[in-house]
């Protein structure tokens, strides 16, 4: 990742060398180039909102082959159009390479040293796009503008290349594919980041239940929140009851109300459940403005079918 910041500061240098000297546009082609990454990026963001936690090293390392080739293949064909098309292609690469290449990131770093190691990669990361903007001047004087190009736009394929098999084990420090997949069924998650689900996947607690066992009582305090994994759950409130199945969830409002539980829950057949503690649910709901409207949303309405009802 800091490779590509230092690609990102030789290609600022590039660009211009390429609408005066390549593509002799001048300073309006300085702009359409870089209006075609933004464009790029945009388009990338749509698609990275599609990669899932799981095997992430092919998406990232793919990401920056893609960020890499299209700047060597700007020297043997320079045409305005292509060009654009090419740095379209490098924008939004980078914007796949942003969301693998921090879920990857942050699948190694315990919590509490997250914001030191993300500090430290900003700080190295902005350090190598002044380097390769000091460094790209030198090269294409000393090599030429083709030649420059085709020098850039190779170092990112390569390096890939030579860490992929490094990559593909951090694959397997994601989180377990059964308390991914429940953490995604919660629709208050929804806003969440890969990065952030596969954390919270990561403290799942699970928890076995036997049939005619309370998981919860109306009154207590609440110091949890509960994911049905499979086996039915009898819920309870006043008068009211109902069921619990696959994929069900209990337990949010007494955690984001700060108030006594409102419902009884017991196992009618024996059950899994998958616990989440009040520190890690609320760090994670309350911590993101879209996941805490999502959680106010699911507590009203459950609030209101229980008064209406």
């Amino acid at each position: 990742m800091v490779v590509q910041t230092f690609v990102r500061g030789c290609l600022n240098v590039l660009i211009v060398v390429a609408a005066f000297r390549l593509l002799h546009g001048g300073a309006g082609a300085v702009g359409y180039m870089t209006a075609a990454i933004g464009v790029g990026g945009f388009l990338g963001a749509l698609a990275a909102m599609t990669l899932s936690g799981g095997r992430l090293a092919g998406s990232f390392a793919l990401s920056l082959v893609f960020w890499g080739v299209p700047i060597a293949l700007i020297a043997p064909r320079p045409y305005l159009a292509f060009a654009l098309c090419m740095l379209a292609i490098v924008g939004a690469a980078n914007s796949v390479e942003d969301v693998a290449g921090f879920t990857l990131l942050q699948r190694t770093v315990a919590d509490e040293r997250l914001t030191r190691v993300l500090g430290l990669f900003w700080g190295i990361a902005m350090g190598a796009v002044a380097l390769g903007s000091l460094v790209a001047p030198w090269v294409v004087g000393a090599l030429g503008a083709r030649s420059a190009f085709l020098l850039v736009g190779a170092i990112l394929p390569l390096v890939s290349l030579a860490a992929y098999s490094r990559l593909t084990v951090l694959d397997r420090t994601g989180a377990p594919a059964a308390e991914l997949e429940a953490i995604d069924r919660v629709p208050m998650f929804a806003p969440l980041s890969i990065a952030a689900k596969e954390r919270l996947a990561t403290k799942l607690i699970p928890v076995a239940v036997a049939a005619g066992e309370q998981v919860l009582r109306a009154g207590e305090t609440g110091d949890r929140f509960y994911i049905v994994r499979h086996g039915e759950l009898e819920v309870e409130t006043d008068d009211r009851h109902k069921t619990a199945r696959l994929a069900d969830f209990f337990g949010e409002i007494a955690l984001l109300r700060d108030t006594p539980r409102t419902a009884t829950v017991t196992a009618t057949v024996d059950s899994l459940l998958y616990a989440l503690q009040r520190a890690d649910f609320l760090g994670a709901v309350t911590g993101h403005a879209g996941a805490h409207s999502a959680g106010q949303a699911v507590v009203d309405a459950r609030l209101r079918h229980l008064t209406h009802e």
